[in-house]
């Protein structure tokens, strides 16, 4: 007869010794009381950079040039960013039962940035072609791949790297002097120039302070931080923030692969070694027809050297790689699967 096991969920516990905790009022809250302090203006640029570390030479009419050559410049300011949109997203899979639902996330979507802006279009500042031909020759992504190379839009403190997929402009008879541009950029890597920066202000002791020795920009008074932990990525679990003693781990974070179909009445959550031996079993019975139990039985009087995947001992060691280094996804070919029929 099937067994059924009952836990309470952690979460909910955890929830409820929150509820009990004392409050006694809202702390570390910050607010512009005295002002803000302004940042540097900067201008947005667009440059493209090589595998190896070289950069591009953008047609730019604003670089100084020789008398029978053009302007060339590695970054190009030749444009007036105003909008800069994009939306992160999970891979996220809701299944609907009777009862409760279930969520399987796989990693996060591609992301991309919806890039808009005017090109001034005069004869003293032909930005509008100028942009156009270096799309041409450097920008669009299919070129950047023939010349392995890469997109980089910088703009305030952030600089995003990427393909551009499109690019439209829009002419108009009422505003011929300005041409409104846009273009999507396939984002591959996202640069915060912010971390690690001294000019930005992080703790509570580089706040403004009043001649008294007050704090001008906090609403209710600090409070010391005690019991905060972090996630580490190197080791899979829980630190402290504060002090080096390193925190007994809250959840079992050792690397694993989720595992999730309708019919799937095994575990979730399945450590590379055993995912290799659930490939194996679900392939054998895709390819030869047997039903589950069988393709079990059969695995386990077998030499396991025979399986193509749960075999290999270097197939477990790439994946437990993989997911360590938060590498999106980690693949394996199989040539064939072994005829176990007879």
């Amino acid at each position: 007869m099937p067994v059924i096991l009952i836990e309470k969920d952690p979460f909910v516990a955890a929830f409820e010794s929150k509820l009990q905790e004392p409050r006694t009022g809202q702390f570390n809250v910050r607010r512009p009381l005295m002002g803000i302090a302004i940042k540097e203006a900067t201008y947005a640029y667009i440059s493209v950079v090589t595998s190896t570390g070289e950069r591009v030479a953008l047609v730019d009419s604003s670089s100084p040039s020789g008398a029978d050559s053009e302007g060339r410049s590695g970054e190009n300011h030749n444009f007036i960013l105003q909008t800069v949109q994009f939306a992160r997203q999970e891979r996220v899979q809701v299944q609907e039962t009777f009862g409760d639902f279930y969520t399987f996330f796989f990693g996060e979507r591609p992301t991309t940035a919806s890039i808009g802006g005017l090109l001034v279009n005069t004869k003293d500042f032909n930005w509008k072609n100028e942009f156009m031909n270096n799309y041409e020759r450097y920008l669009r992504g299919t070129r950047c791949v023939e010349t392995r190379s890469r997109v980089y839009l910088g703009f305030d403190d952030v600089v995003l790297e990427g393909y551009i997929l499109n690019v439209s402009n829009a002419y108009s008879s009422q505003s011929p002097y300005l041409v409104p541009f846009s273009f999507s950029l396939l984002i591959t890597n996202y640069l915060d120039l912010s971390e690690g920066s001294a000019s930005y202000v992080k703790t509570m002791d580089e706040a403004r302070y009043t001649e008294r020795g007050t704090l001008t920009e906090y609403v209710t008074g600090t409070q010391n931080n005690e019991g905060l932990v972090d996630f580490n990525l190197e080791t899979g679990k829980w630190d402290e923030v504060t002090g080096n003693q390193a925190a007994e781990a809250l959840q079992d974070a050792s690397p694993s692969i989720s595992m999730s179909g309708l019919n799937n009445k095994e575990k979730l959550y399945l450590s590379p070694s055993e995912a290799l031996i659930k490939m194996d079993v679900d392939a054998q019975v895709q390819e030869k027809g047997q039903d589950r139990v069988t393709a079990l039985v059969a695995r386990a009087r077998t030499n396991p050297s025979v399986f193509p995947l749960s075999g290999r001992t270097d197939a477990v060691v790439s994946i437990e790689k993989g997911l360590r280094s938060q590498t999106a996804a980690a693949a394996a070919v199989i040539p064939s699967q072994p005829d176990l029929s007879s």
